[in-house]
């Protein structure tokens, strides 16, 4: 994850300058895996407390390698995301999750913030986005294609369009009201943004 993580188009930059995180004062990194990401956004927004879940050992290896600058911002926590989320949020936060599932489980992991919802509470999802039918390049149609398959096979997950991203929360809850796709210039991954509304 380190890795793709700071390759071309996939570092994080672009997550960071497209959303207002100063606004916000929780933010949920689920299945943030070490913290790279949440590190990322908190040393530009130094006001945000930050909770990274994730299972047992990346949480280990997150609190060990967390810088001391981080220490009162970022906090550790195991969680399966299967399961009902404990903590109410301003935002929760998956990057690179969701594709690795179907949408029968990819909509049991977003039904399972419900409990922990309030109104106004945000989802961002950081993931690719594939685009319609001739335009994109055919060198990068052919990449998230590929990706597409690959994910199928590895874990009978897949990439989704932008149709997609918005059934999936339309499937789960119509409290979730989609807001739309950023597709920020340089990034490889989309920014996708729901809201609970009561």
């Amino acid at each position: 994850m380190g890795w793709f993580n700071s390759g071309p188009g996939f570092e994080p930059t672009a997550l960071v300058e497209s959303i207002p995180w100063g606004k916000y004062k929780t933010v949920v990194d689920v299945g943030g895996n070490t913290g790279l990401v949440s590190q990322a956004i908190a040393k530009k927004h130094a006001s945000v407390k930050f909770i990274v879940q994730d299972r047992p050992e990346p949480v280990v290896e997150g609190i060990d390698r967390l810088a001391p600058e981080f220490k009162d911002q970022i906090t550790f926590m195991q969680h399966d995301f299967f399961q009902d989320q404990p903590i109410s949020a301003d935002v929760y936060l998956f990057r690179w999750i969701l594709h690795d599932w179907s949408d029968k489980y990819a909509i049991k992991i977003l039904r399972a913030l419900i409990p922990a919802l309030k109104d106004g509470a945000k989802v961002i999802l950081n993931e690719f986005v594939l685009p319609p039918p001739g335009v994109a390049s055919a060198f990068l149609s052919k990449s998230l294609r590929t990706m597409d398959l690959s994910m199928l096979e590895l874990h009978n997950g897949k990439e989704r369009d932008a149709d997609d991203w918005a059934s999936l929360f339309e499937a789960c809850d119509s409290r979730f009201h989609f807001e739309g796709i950023i597709r920020a210039p340089g990034s490889r991954l989309g920014i996708i943004q729901a809201t609970w509304k009561l």
